[in-house]
């Protein structure tokens, strides 16, 4: 009887319970619910981790423009002045001889009065005229002066001669500054400039500064952080890029040190060859403002640049930047991961306090720009030089309304950026190319620290 059982329950299939079936389907509904809500927050995180970036970004370009605007002015100078035709010692020892030369020359003998009729008109303006006794009034004018009557002036008998070294009239007070000096260096630069142009002078082209600094430090620190983290992903990183530590307890696979340089080398140049010809028409603009010594219209310096001339100087300009980048990016992440123990840009915002991240942020890019600013210098002063020169077609009639017209382009100079360069180096010698470094350091290493610092310390903080 249980045989004949338990061979007709396990021939008869009993179809699956009605509640389990509506429990799985309940079960994977709650599921796919579930992973969509994650995604959704996953997306929404990535969205505002981006906006705080692009907050961080903006911050750090608007501190550092308002900051670093001098120290631009008095590199721009330093680099766009002509060369001194004389040593300021000598210059100054000739002048000293000339002054003295003409002053023993200039020594003669001049009549204060004389009993003629006919030279009455001059002796009005005689000394002894002034102080005589037999010709006082009695008042004198307020100007200290009178004039003395011909028939008073005829009954003097002889005349009277003194020989007096001859003294030009005092100067008079004006208000137009004289001719800018030499300058010698940066802080002879500040002090000169400060004093002929005043103070404000240090922040001409402040404006296309902000214009062109905000938009494009944004993008070149998301594009570089967004190029970084993509080559860095695993999905995407090549084979031989990975190398096996058996070392410690950590052991495992890990990247080579050759592909953690090459990944900031190339994601820095390529995000800053983007961002260098976006930028380059408002660098031109800064460039021409701030290497005038007089105040020019900008919107007059706007209109009377062709558009066909808008990128001049954007060749030194790439050769300058790009290499900038990919040395001060790859600098940077050394330094970051030996400050912070192996951890990169972006890397251990979760770690420690948004000051410690910043001051370490700060150090390991000043000390990375100024390593790629030394290097990177002589391509800047070629662009300076080039931005620096307007065309001839471009210049207006007043020189005072435009304020640069004299630096028009000539054709005996070079336009290209090597010639340009072997030219500097033939007129000036070589140590031109390296004219207006110590303000470039200046810049170059507070700007870089400032918005690196910013970029990190502010973005770990927002989110």
């Amino acid at each position: 009887m249980s045989l004949v059982t338990t061979s007709i329950s396990e021939q008869i299939q009993l179809p699956p319970s009605h509640h389990s079936t509506s429990s799985d389907a309940r079960d994977s509904a709650t599921s796919d619910h579930t992973n969509d809500v994650n995604q959704s927050r996953r997306q929404q995180r990535a969205m505002a981790k981006e906006k705080n970036k692009i907050i961080a970004a903006s911050t750090g370009a608007v501190v550092t423009s308002l900051t670093m605007t001098p120290f631009d002015v008095i590199k721009t100078r330093l680099q766009t002045q002509p060369p001194p035709a004389t040593p300021p010692l000598l210059a100054s020892k000739l002048a000293s001889t000339s002054s003295v030369a003409a002053s023993s020359s200039s020594s003669s003998s001049t009549t204060f009065f004389s009993s003629s009729p006919s030279t009455s008109s001059s002796t009005a303006q005689s000394l002894f005229s002034k102080f005589a006794p037999r010709t006082s009034t009695s008042f004198l004018p307020s100007s200290g002066t009178h004039l003395p009557s011909a028939s008073t002036s005829a009954t003097v008998a002889g005349t009277i001669q003194l020989s007096l070294p001859h003294r030009p009239p005092p100067p008079i007070p004006t208000t137009v500054p004289g001719p800018i000096p030499h300058l010698t260096g940066f802080f002879h630069a500040l002090k000169t400039i400060a004093q002929h142009e005043g103070l404000s002078a240090m922040w001409r082209g402040t404006i296309p500064a902000l214009a062109m600094s905000v938009p494009g430090q944004v993008v070149y620190m998301i594009g570089y952080d967004w190029g970084r983290r993509t080559l860095f992903d695993p999905s995407i990183v090549p084979s031989w890029a990975w190398r096996t530590d058996s070392t410690g307890e950590g052991a495992g696979r890990e990247l080579s040190r050759a592909y953690l340089t090459a990944v900031p080398l190339l994601a820095g140049g390529v995000s800053r060859t983007l961002v260098a010809v976006l930028i380059s028409p408002m660098e031109l603009i800064r460039t021409q403002l701030q290497s005038s010594p007089t105040n020019v219209p900008l919107l007059q310096l706007v209109r009377t640049t062709p558009l066909m001339s808008a990128w001049r100087g954007l060749p030194p300009t790439l050769w300058r930047d790009v290499p900038f980048s990919a040395v001060y990016w790859a600098g940077y992440e050394v330094f970051k991961r030996a400050l912070t123990g192996g951890k990169g840009m972006g890397e251990g915002w979760k770690e420690g306090s948004v000051g410690e991240e910043m001051a370490r942020s700060f150090v390991a890019g000043a000390g990375s720009g100024m390593i790629a600013a030394t290097l990177t210098n002589p391509f800047d002063v070629v662009k300076t030089r080039r931005q620096s020169i307007i065309p001839a077609s471009t210049t207006v009639s007043s020189p005072s309304s435009a304020g640069v017209a004299s630096k028009t382009l000539s054709s005996a100079v070079p336009t290209k950026t090597f010639p340009l360069l072997l030219d500097i180096v033939k007129k000036e010698g070589p140590t031109a190319l390296w004219s207006g470094l110590t303000p470039r350091l200046a810049k170059v290493g507070l700007a870089c620290g400032i918005m690196v610092g910013c970029y990190e310390g502010l973005g770990s903080w927002l989110d």
